[in-house]
């Protein structure tokens, strides 16, 4: 059996990789947009409770 190698020419290479970058970016992008617009409205829906646990941390 002979070995194969993963891509036949760089410019493959160089789309796959600039492929799963793509990806990844996608991915991080909604992980952080659910994050922060979590955070967002929960600010707008309880702003009493969000001044009252800003009130107890230290910084």
């Amino acid at each position: 059996m002979t070995r194969a190698e993963p891509f036949a020419t760089f410019g493959q290479q160089r789309c796959a990789a600039t492929l799963g970058m793509g990806a990844w970016l996608l991915t991080e992008r909604l992980l952080f947009a659910g994050l922060f617009r979590t955070g967002l409205i929960l600010r707008l829906l309880h702003p009493e409770a969000v001044r009252a646990a800003a009130g107890h941390l230290r910084f």
